[in-house]
């Protein structure tokens, strides 16, 4: 389950992988229609040294609890993310180049299974998540999480941020380059502001700690402008 040194063009999703685990090495994989590459149902495939490019949605799709590795690759100029993936996957990613998606960065939606520990990697763009009573969520020291206007971020289980002096965990608006760069890839266009983003909410089922992070241009605006993290009856617990 090898493919090596291989360029793919222009399919509707150029390559697909379901419940397997190939090996996707020095390829090319461009123009795609959709995403350039595709992967679901427990998919653990790993993918090294490639270039995923010109796709017509993100570069790569990961979904239905799968966990790929992503190694040494290039997403350039796709019309989405560089990559997504739905919370109940693990993708690992070392080392890749974004440059020049509509988002660069890595999106991420859905609801959190089981227990999941985010390593620090290129920017998250986190829109609709949640995160259940029976889940918890970890995110390591170093992440910056970008967040999409108007979308919700649920906390019933258990979220820990463990930051650190350094390398703060950076929770920010989608448009803020200070952390992670020009995300939104728009150069000076755009600016942050306050309110960027809706809330994180901590429900009353749920769990949040706080060590080491950064909250900026949180709290939704008018009639929904209720803080960065709002604590709506939860366990809720900043330090540093």
């Amino acid at each position: 389950n090898l493919l090596r040194g291989a360029i793919v063009r222009y399919g509707y999703t150029n390559i697909a992988v379901n419940s397997a685990a190939p090996k996707l090495k020095n390829s090319v994989i461009s123009h795609s229609q959709s995403y350039g590459v595709r992967i679901e149902t427990n998919a653990n495939p790993l993918l090294e040294n490639n270039q995923v490019l010109f796709s017509g949605d993100s570069g790569l799709y990961i979904s239905g609890a799968s966990q790929p590795s992503l190694v040494n690759t290039t997403f350039g100029f796709n019309l989405d993310y560089a990559a997504e993936f739905t919370a109940d996957s693990l993708p690992s990613f070392t080392a890749n180049t974004l440059v020049g998606n509509h988002y660069n960065g890595f999106g991420v939606s859905g609801t959190v299974t089981g227990n999941k520990v985010w390593q620090k990697t290129d920017p998250l763009i986190v829109s609709y998540l949640t995160v259940p009573s029976d889940s918890s969520l970890t995110v390591l020291a170093g992440q910056v999480i970008k967040r999409l206007e108007y979308t919700s971020l649920g906390i019933y289980g258990t979220l820990n941020v463990t930051g650190a002096a350094d390398a703060p965990v950076v929770f920010t608006s989608l448009k803020d380059d200070a952390y992670g760069g020009d995300t939104n890839n728009d150069g000076s266009a755009t600016s942050p502001g306050a309110g960027d983003w809706d809330p994180l909410y901590v429900r009353n089922t749920g769990s949040a700690t706080f060590d080491h992070a950064v909250v900026r241009y949180g709290g939704g605006s008018g009639y929904y402008s209720t803080g960065g993290i709002n604590n709506n009856g939860g366990t809720l617990t900043v330090s540093h």
